[in-house]
């Protein structure tokens, strides 16, 4: 015989399965967990439909509402952004937490999805253009060279005794099909200049993980002389945003694009999301308030492995 919370339950499973789409309501009531976590549930549909076929949107679900659980402030966040925020690594099928794919960062009353730099690997090795891509830290006992002209090389042999000293430099280097590499080396003042202008440099990840940061920072540099994928170019556009929708057919924001380039937005400045063009000055909350700084552009030792000196 069903018992009466049995019922209970089966009526509440029914009446998820014939209301799919949230209504602006339900979002506003959404900021207890266990609200939070129904919702997740209720969106399952619209996960599988987002989701690459190597991942599993239940598994997707767990992994999401324990990032949730367990990050700062998360569940103070909107649900709109927690569920936006979600979609997104569900379209770039990287899973957020534990595997260094995606962090959830409040900011404001929002979440903010911030793409890993294990997650840039993921959807560079994806699009079949790279053999490999690598990112390392730099300590200032090691050996280090780095020469650029006709045949740019690069050396590093860490210090395997002894102290090694504290980080100094960074650098990614990608090999590529077909033959060649490219590399980017940045300081740790290079680095340091970036989390300054980043909206999120004073909180999550830039704080909990400042090298896996710098490593993301000289991919996201190196982007610009790898040859693009389309999964590539809208990780891009989403890092460090806020998203407030739910749908499976499309991320919200065409990827700014300058001469044929995915345009470094966190670097270069902000873009009208409308059009993918560069605007002048920062943004905050929306509103272009200042000049940027004058070191943002791409730094000198950011070049292609075949390029003349």
């Amino acid at each position: 015989m069903t018992s009466s919370s049995t019922r209970e339950q089966l009526k509440g499973t029914l009446a998820t399965q014939q209301r799919p789409q949230l209504t602006a309501a339900d979002m506003k009531r959404a900021q207890p967990l266990n609200t939070i976590r129904d919702l997740i549930d209720q969106q399952k549909g619209e996960l599988a439909r987002a989701l690459p076929k190597h991942l599993d949107p239940d598994r997707l679900a767990r992994i999401a509402f324990t990032t949730i659980r367990t990050g700062k402030d998360l569940d103070k966040c909107s649900a709109e952004s927690l569920l936006g925020a979600l979609m997104t690594c569900a379209q770039l099928g990287l899973e957020p937490g534990p595997l260094g794919h995606a962090y959830f960062v409040k900011y404001g009353s929002d979440a903010t999805f911030i793409l890993g730099y294990k997650g840039m690997i993921e959807l560079a090795l994806r699009s079949g253009k790279i053999v490999s891509l690598v990112a390392r830290e730099v300590y200032e006992h090691d050996q280090f060279d780095v020469e650029y002209g006709l045949a740019d090389a690069l050396k590093h042999k860490p210090l395997i005794l002894g102290d090694r000293g504290r980080v100094v430099a960074y650098y990614a280097i990608a090999k590529l099909q077909g033959g060649g590499h490219v590399f980017v080396v940045l300081s740790r003042d290079d680095v340091e200049k970036t989390r300054k202008r980043s909206r999120s440099g004073s909180s999550g990840p830039w704080q909990s993980d400042f090298d896996a940061m710098a490593k993301k920072t000289c991919i996201r540099r190196l982007f610009t002389y790898l040859p693009t994928s389309v999964e590539m170019a809208q990780a891009l556009a989403q890092d460090e945003q806020v998203r407030k929708e739910f749908t499976a057919d499309a991320l919200d924001s065409a990827p700014p694009f300058i001469d044929g380039q995915v345009v470094d937005t966190e670097d270069a400045g902000p873009v009208d999301q409308s059009t993918g063009v560069l605007v002048e000055g920062d943004v905050i909350d929306g509103a272009v308030v200042e000049d940027p700084p004058a070191d943002s552009g791409w730094p000198e030792t950011a070049q292609p492995a075949d390029a003349p000196a």
